[in-house]
């Protein structure tokens, strides 16, 4: 019939994305705080002006479908067969005698699925609304906002998280000369679920990123904030004896390092100082520690480690020392593997 009707039209636009932002932030000392944010973008050639807003972790276009489990089998590998001519080629390919394989590239210039959120943007938390269900979460924005169709996007907070923290300050000398502020939690405190590429401030300063893994199978994570300013730390190489023994064809080599360590923060501070010996895997290669200032080494893989309790303005001394014997005749090779 004729008249005036209310009605609302919907659909779905392709063109309006969201990906996850992660911050890390702390006061130097305390829990340690973690933000969720999201950065919203549309190409829509409009602009979005004072709108309700809703995030979704699914995508509402796609079903999903649980993959099917082939059967997996094992056979001697046949040598490759080339046909020597056009024409056998031909009668190769329809006898199926040639098979090509599909590549997938990668766009290497794609957005990263973490990426971290520009230096020294500090936006006020209002978090959003939380609610999940079997395949997807929604984080509905409070308020409403606007979204424009240029520009990097709009970036908005979703949720903060308070995590326990131990505080520490780590050096590893042998392959970096400089202090670091890390914190050390467990991975069960984390509210995450994959890793992660968070922007880490410090007292609200930014200090870089960071690669974040909540690996369940450790006791902790350690976390690096930063270089801690005003800790000096050297490491010098004092002795490298060489020696042979002609009788017993073997050749030595005796090495010593001293570490100093100063503290010029203004208060009392506890440096964890790592660095190892090396690890013989070949009988006929022998490493004896000298000097260990007090530590003892990982027995399967040579590493070490001090607790330094450092006053402030005060310093401290590490010594290092090992030989190596080889047969003479022979090269090492070296190769670092993680623990």
């Amino acid at each position: 019939a004729a008249g005036s009707y209310a009605f609302e039209v919907r659909y779905f636009e392709r063109a309006a994305s969201w990906r996850p932002l992660y911050e890390v932030r702390s006061e130097g000392e305390g829990p340690l705080e973690i933000r969720m944010r999201a950065n919203i973008s549309q190409n829509t050639y409009e602009d979005w002006k004072g709108i309700a807003l809703s995030l979704f972790t699914g995508d509402p276009s796609l079903a999903g479908t649980v993959p099917e489990l082939m059967p997996l089998y094992l056979d001697i590998r046949q040598p490759v067969v080339y046909a020597k001519s056009a024409a056998a080629f031909g009668r190769a390919r329809s006898n199926d005698a040639f098979m090509v394989e599909e590549a997938t590239v990668c766009d290497m210039d794609a957005p990263m699925a973490f990426a971290g959120a520009a230096p020294n943007v500090l936006m006020s938390m209002q978090e959003a609304a939380v609610s999940e269900d079997e395949t997807s979460t929604e984080y509905a924005l409070p308020g409403s906002r606007d979204v424009f169709r240029t520009g990097e996007g709009t970036v908005t907070d979703l949720q903060s998280y308070t995590v326990p923290a131990e505080y520490r300050v780590v050096t590893v000398p042998s392959m970096d000369q400089r202090a670091y502020l890390v914190v050390a939690v467990k991975p069960s405190d984390l509210p995450l679920h994959s890793a992660i590429q968070p922007s880490v401030y410090v007292k609200g300063v930014y200090t870089g990123t960071i690669w974040l893994d909540p690996d369940l199978t450790k006791d902790e994570i350690e976390i690096t904030l930063g270089e801690k300013e005003r800790v000096h730390v050297s490491r010098n190489e004092v002795t490298r004896k060489t020696s042979t023994a002609l009788l017993k064809g073997t050749k030595t080599v005796e090495y010593g390092y001293e570490t100093r360590i100063s503290n010029e923060t203004g208060s009392d501070l506890t440096i964890i100082v790592k660095d190892q010996i090396p690890v013989s895997e070949n009988k006929d290669i022998t490493v004896e520690a000298l000097e260990l200032s007090g530590a003892k080494p990982d027995a399967e893989n040579g590493l070490l480690c001090w607790k330094l309790d450092i006053p402030a303005g005060g310093s401290g001394l590490l010594k290092l020392g090992y030989k190596v014997s080889r047969p003479k005749d022979k090269n090492i090779a070296e190769e670092r593997r993680p623990v």
